[in-house]
């Protein structure tokens, strides 16, 4: 019997790969997407390893994976509000996870908005981060007319701190002794970038 062409459904089309042209959230590297319930495995990973956490966080005591899914489940289901949101930066060629990005302390009236970045330690050094961040940037700045973004980094994090300085930030100010971690009280340093600084930074990357 010959199956009627009307009712014979399609066979499905796997997505093309992302591209840069088409995709805004598409970097020559990454791609930034939705977090989704089943992510909880990657939370819980990077919960587990503590030097890690200790420079984005507190170190805290282990905790259940139902936790995690339960957490990530109820994170998933609210609305973004405010131009809060929190993304998975995806390895590009793989489609690996690699790390979330994400924006907090937003100030629609006063234009201000910080952000955060936690790179999985296997994809350190490869120049994730500062194109996830870069895309958060320009959204914030040219989409959603955002003037000014801020952002937090331990005087002891080398790293955090180059890449605010690659991203154009401008150290603004330093908190002496002020978090306490790792046994000792630390200086906090916080930068400041401006719409107009992000977009001679961006321009000068894309020539």
């Amino acid at each position: 019997m010959t199956p009627d062409a009307r009712t014979t459904p399609e066979p499905l089309v796997p997505p093309p790969p992302p591209d840069p042209a088409i995709d805004f959230w598409t970097g020559e590297r990454v791609r930034l997407r939705a977090v989704e319930p089943e992510d909880w495995p990657h939370f819980m990973r990077y919960g587990q390893h503590s030097a890690h956490v200790r420079f984005g966080d507190r170190l805290e005591v282990p905790r259940p994976a139902e936790r995690y899914r339960t957490w990530l489940k109820e994170k998933t289901a609210k609305e973004a509000e405010d131009d809060t949101f929190h993304l998975v930066v995806e390895d590009r060629a793989t489609g690996a996870w690699a790390g979330t990005v994400s924006t907090h302390h937003v100030e629609l009236g006063q234009g201000n908005f910080a952000y955060g970045i936690e790179i999985d330690p296997r994809f350190q050094g490869r120049g994730f981060a500062r194109e996830a961040v870069t895309l958060v940037l320009r959204f914030m700045f040219e989409e959603r007319r955002y003037h000014k973004a801020v952002a937090e980094a331990w005087a002891h994090n080398t790293a955090s701190v180059a890449l605010q300085r690659r991203l154009g930030f401008v150290e603004e100010a330093r908190l002496r002794e002020h978090d306490y971690t790792e046994g000792a009280y630390r200086d906090v340093l916080l930068f400041g970038l401006l719409k107009d600084e992000f977009r001679s930074m961006d321009a000068g990357n894309k020539d």
